[in-house]
């Protein structure tokens, strides 16, 4: 079972619209490290607004084959000047690979609803679990997925409410385990994940895990282990803390 990953949208505060953030997809290699520990096969592609359309055309042309089951979009930030590449981009998806789902994620709806036509399912909030039970729907296994039929901004969307329906929290082991497919650097700066949920409750925030009373921390035997292999592996030694 095989599926690709398509992130790195940081590409919010375009001032500068040939400016791109060096961050990777913090989300979408969470999902793809979930995933394989389900047996599938995931690529996630990073820095998604460097790659120019008939660039992303060709490495999906290598990479989609018989099993590939699904393309997803991670995104944390409106897509700004990226828009129109990704959608020609998830156009050229069903145009030429009809068999292969495209699934938007990201934390708030409003993030990913502009890649519509061209994506079949959504995802907000966090998606390991939802993930999971959507793809076995969409294998026509048994599944408990809830997906709503729902209109936001007048477009019609087939929504997955992870936090809602399928909550992936508190969860004990957080890690993100890269690839060499990923070709990390010495000199990059990854997401590294303590906990999920604040015990704040701040008018201002957009989350929905807030205002917990319990501990939300993940097992420091996997916060060891993730640190070591990283910089065991590629040299990494720099983090933003989530």
């Amino acid at each position: 079972m095989h599926g690709i990953i398509l992130g790195g949208l940081y590409e919010s505060l375009l001032w500068d619209p040939n400016w791109v953030s060096v961050k990777r997809a913090a989300g979408g290699h969470r999902i793809a490290s979930h995933l394989r520990k389900e047996g599938w096969d995931v690529e996630v592609l990073d820095f998604l607004p460097a790659w120019t359309e008939e660039e992303l055309k060709e490495f999906l042309r290598s990479r989609i084959k018989d099993d590939t089951v699904f393309v997803g979009i991670s995104s944390v930030f409106p897509p700004g000047q990226a828009l129109e590449r990704i959608r020609n981009v998830l156009n050229y998806i069903k145009t030429n690979y009809p068999h292969v789902i495209t699934v938007a994620g990201s934390k708030n709806l409003y993030v990913t609803f502009n890649f519509s036509p061209y994506v079949d399912y959504y995802l907000t909030g966090y998606g390991e679990n939802g993930m999971i039970e959507l793809l076995k729907y969409i294998q026509g296994k048994e599944s408990n997925v809830n997906i709503q039929d729902t209109v936001e901004w007048g477009i019609p969307l087939k929504l997955v409410d992870c936090d809602k329906h399928h909550a992936a929290y508190p969860m004990d082991d957080l890690s993100v385990e890269y690839e060499e497919r990923d070709f990390l650097q010495p000199n990059e700066r990854l997401t590294l994940e303590f906990s999920r949920g604040c015990k704040f409750k701040c008018k201002f925030c957009s989350y929905n895990l807030i205002g917990v009373r319990y501990n939300t921390c993940r097992q420091m035997e996997t916060l060891e282990r993730e640190l070591k292999t990283n910089y065991d592996k590629w040299g990494i030694t720099n983090y933003d803390v989530a």
